[in-house]
């Protein structure tokens, strides 16, 4: 800034005053102009510097002014321009009173009568404009704060009355009070009167709009059954009615009413529904109604009815006294597909022809061929959301109960109706999602037997999955519940019962839905099978147990029996069994001999040490295998010759004092490592006639074995008969053989024979007499006669009881059954029943028995149906019985009814069994 000359010692300075924000302009006009011109120049120096010197210091006054103007109108925090709206209001007087005291202040500093007048001059046109533009900004703000609130009352107002979207009386009152507010907001904004109409349009559309978006959210389903189409909610039905054939014009009712599908009346509105003759529905055109026919079986395909059966049993139903059966036949025809055709409706063709088939049916084919090919097309094209039909005047806007629907224009109206469409498909995806997961629970329990208590209701599966795959789902259904009640029954079924129940639900072929049910049956058969499978590993340990306790011979060739030995080794021995140790020796010795089973893993141990050397092992293997031996021979048949002749060498060694290696080498030696000398020997002992004599002695001491007495009653194998023959060449062979392992030794030989003899051969009375029998009852299932066990003996009897009052014209005097081992016999332990007859030449005659079937009988033994079996466990069930009688009334729970000791009862309460 240039420096200017000082008055009164005030350095002015003739810069033109900035503008900060105002738009007043300085120019020599409006500043100075009252000072005037010098015009003489002899006023000198002085005077033109004193005057230069008041427009400075009157320019600077008016720069503080200004500088005060713009802080007051532009300040970010506190100016009048940072105040908006409703703060605005009033604040333009407020700030021209702080400018004039800002004036005054600044005026009270210049002391100059001159300056001051400048002064006052350019404050005074700054006063204006600053006046000016306070008022300019208070009006904008009180104008937009008052649109803001009346934008602010609409937006409160219509959320308010979108809210009552449920009561139209409400909703309707609530539009009448806003619409009351933007007469008088127009009024006094001077509005026009169609401003004011289409203010009112507006909101009444964009209320209507957020109600139907507020009732959609909150239940989108009431939503559509109030404001959708009948087809939007299940379609509706044909009820048979005939006067809907023909009007009294002889024009068919359906093309007289524009509605050629006879669709009836409901509280639903269709499009274009102009009305109904009191029991049809009245449409505008024929496209119309012919749009509704074929919405109705859109609806129809979306519920799962997809079949010309399906759609017509639906849609004519039988209750309603129509002609279903013919109804269904004509449509098939018509459409040239069997009647379980799945039909795909979106396709156009297929909707098209199938919505002629039952207008054809509705009216006729005459009357139907009045209707052009233009309404045809276009209302079922309008059906798939194709095309929209055109406004018509006799096609007004369809009205529903409620008003804010009502508001809607028609395609607002579809639009909606579409959201809530696919919110409900929506919905039915999650539904079936999780009926999926229910439904796999629900199976799972049933699969095992279970009741399923949380299992979907037939109707929320229909509703999920739709008619067809819904019917099908819930016929498996209904199959997997049959079945877990057959298999509860069944869990308590004796498995003869099982597999009776089994056969006697097989389905037919000729049954619907064959090829599905065979599945079930199938798995119902593996669930029996597994569950006999279960059933007979309890009985089996039970009958174990029994069998220890009682020492009740088991049958050896009964695979369940050698398992429940391995089990009851495994749960009760294994962990302690030591083969050093005494207890462990004769607790497997006990099991083995009390119930003939000896088991597996003793087996094993035995194989495994039956070509050792080492005295540690084989010692105590031996000497466990000499007890099994002298109690039971047959429980150790398992083994090898080799095995058999090496254990029992070594414990007839030990026993008889020998150091337990030497017993071992030479045992080893005799069995395996025979040199040329020693088989010279034992070859030469064999040939002598003593050798023979003492090999008869031990085949018939083994026959008399069989007896308390010995030979005193013992069948003589020396008589002529093929089975003594067969019997003594068997065993003749074997005892050659042992002979020769054991190393000439022939009482040990005996033993080993007599042990492998009594597999096959044995004693029987089976057939009423003593007898050496091939397969005899006694050595297959390893019972005996005097011992307890002979079980067979029982049953038999019982077996001829029945047999007896099956013989047409009742049992011959001189006749009597009998049961002899054939070829059969060695494979599954059955035996021939014959009819043994005597004729006038004493010569026995023996005819096989016919059974019921045509084909000869057969006798197979079975332990836990013998009567000794049932008696052993009718003993053991009173004992508990009784045992458990005292308890309760030891406990004060004592129960007066009386205890059934019956066999039945008795496997029902122990095995489950019925």
């Amino acid at each position: 800034m240039p420096t200017v000359p000082t008055y009164k010692e005030q350095q002015v300075s003739s810069s033109p005053l900035p503008n900060n924000g105002f738009n007043a302009q300085s120019s020599p006009d409006h500043f100075g102009a009252g000072f005037g011109q010098v015009t003489e120049q002899y006023a000198g120096v002085f005077t033109e510097a004193k005057q230069r010197a008041n427009v400075a210091l009157a320019q600077d006054a008016s720069l503080q002014l200004r500088q005060k103007a713009n802080e007051l109108m532009n300040d970010p925090r506190n100016g009048l321009l940072a105040m908006q709206g409703k703060n605005a209001i009033g604040k333009g007087y407020e700030f021209e009173q702080a400018f004039d005291n800002a004036a005054g202040e600044i005026a009270g500093t210049l002391q100059d009568d001159a300056i001051k007048s400048m002064f006052a001059q350019q404050a005074k046109e700054m006063r204006l404009q600053f006046s000016s533009q306070a008022n300019k900004h208070e009006m904008g703000q009180i104008k937009a704060y008052e649109q803001d609130q009346f934008q602010a009352t609409l937006s409160v107002n219509a959320e308010s009355a979108a809210s009552l979207y449920g009561d139209n009386n409400a909703y309707i009152s609530a539009n009448k009070q806003v619409f009351q507010q933007i007469e008088e907001f127009g009024f006094s904004h001077g509005w026009s009167d169609e401003q004011i109409l289409a203010k009112k349009q507006e909101f009444k559309t964009a209320t209507a709009k957020r109600a139907i978006e507020n009732q959609i959210g909150s239940d989108y389903m009431q939503f559509m059954q109030q404001n959708g189409e009948p087809s939007d909610n299940g379609g509706v039905s044909r009820y048979y009615d005939k006067s809907s054939s023909t009007s009294n014009s002889g024009t068919a009712l359906g093309v007289r009413n524009n509605n050629p599908g006879n669709i009836r009346k409901s509280k639903d509105v269709w499009v274009g529904q102009t009305g109904n003759d009191g029991s049809f529905v009245t449409f505008a055109t024929p496209a119309h109604g012919i749009r509704a026919t074929g919405k109705n079986l859109l609806s129809y395909a979306r519920q799962g009815y997809v079949t010309p059966e399906q759609i017509i049993t639906r849609w004519a139903p039988p209750e309603d006294h129509n002609d279903t059966e013919g109804y269904i036949k004509f449509v098939s025809d018509y459409l040239n597909v069997p009647r379980d055709t799945v039909l795909d409706l979106t396709d156009l063709d297929t909707l098209t022809r199938l919505s002629m088939a039952i207008m054809i049916q509705e009216n006729g084919k005459d009357e139907v061929a009045k209707l052009s090919s233009n309404d045809l097309s276009s209302g079922i094209q309008s059906a798939l959301g194709l095309v929209s039909l055109p406004d018509s005047p006799q096609a007004s806007k369809r009205l529903t109960g409620s008003v804010a629907f009502n508001a809607l224009d028609a395609s607002d109206q579809a639009k909606y109706i579409k959201q809530a469409s696919l919110m409900d498909k929506e919905r039915q995806q999650q539904e079936q999602e999780q009926l999926g997961t229910a439904l796999a629970d629900s199976f799972a329990a049933w699969e095992r037997g279970l009741d399923a208590p949380n299992a979907p209701a037939e109707k929320t599966i229909i509703s999920a999955f739709g008619y067809e795959k819904g019917s099908v789902m819930i016929a498996d259904m209904r199959e997997a519940k049959r079945y877990a009640g057959l298999i509860s029954g069944a869990k308590g079924m004796t498995p003869q019962a099982q597999r009776s129940l089994l056969n006697s639900i097989m389905p037919d072929p000729s049954e619907s839905n064959y090829a599905s049910k065979m599945q079930r049956w199938e798995k119902f058969g593996k669930f029996v099978d597994n569950n006999i499978k279960a059933q007979e590993k309890v009985f089996s340990a039970n009958r174990f147990q029994l069998s220890i306790q009682n020492n009740f011979p088991l049958d050896p060739n009964d695979k369940d029996n050698q398992d429940a030995a391995d089990n009851y080794f495994t749960n009760n021995i294994e962990s302690s069994f030591n083969i050093r140790d005494e207890n462990s020796l004769n607790a497997v010795a006990e099991i083995s001999s009390r119930t003939g089973i000896i088991p597996s893993q003793i087996k094993s141990k035995l194989v495994t040490g039956s070509t050792s050397r080492n005295p540690e092992l084989v010692i105590p293997m031996a000497k466990m295998y000499g007890q099994i031996f002298d109690n039971n021979p047959s429980a150790i048949n398992g083994l090898s010759t080799d095995a058999m002749a090496y254990y029992g060498k070594i414990y007839d060694l030990t026993r008889s004092g020998m150091d337990s290696e030497k017993a071992v080498d030479i045992a080893y030696n005799l069995t395996y490592e025979q040199n040329d000398r020693t088989k010279a020997i034992i070859a030469e002992q064999m040939r002598d006639k003593k050798y023979s004599k003492e090999r008869e002695k031990a085949a018939q001491g083994n026959i008399n074995s069989f007896f308390a007495l010995g030979g005193f009653s013992s069948p003589n194998i020396t008589k002529p008969s093929v089975s003594n023959r067969e019997y003594m060449r068997d065993y003749q062979t074997l005892y050659d053989a042992n002979f020769a392992s054991t190393g000439g030794d022939p009482d040990l030989a005996k033993k080993m024979t007599d042990a492998q003899v009594k597999k096959t051969w044995g004693v029987t009375s089976i057939n009423g007499k003593d007898e050496v029998m091939r397969y005899a009852p006694e050595a297959v299932y390893g019972t005996n006669e005097s011992g307890a066990g002979n079980w067979i003996i029982g049953q038999w009897r019982e077996e001829q009881k029945q047999l007896k009052s099956k013989v047409f014209g009742g049992m011959p005097d001189d006749a009597e059954f009998v049961l002899v081992p054939d070829a059969i016999t060695g494979r599954d332990f059955s035996y021939a029943i014959m009819l043994k007859q005597t004729g006038s030449d004493n010569i026995p005659v023996f005819t096989p028995f016919l059974g019921d079937n045509g084909m000869p009988s057969r006798f197979k033994p079975e332990q836990s149906s013998s009567p000794m079996y049932r008696e052993v466990m009718d003993k053991r069930q009173k004992t508990y019985q009784e045992a458990k009688k005292e308890r309760e009334i030891l406990e004060g729970n004592a129960k007066p009814e009386p205890i059934d000791y019956g066999f039945s009862n008795t496997l029902n309460t122990m095995f489950g069994r019925e």
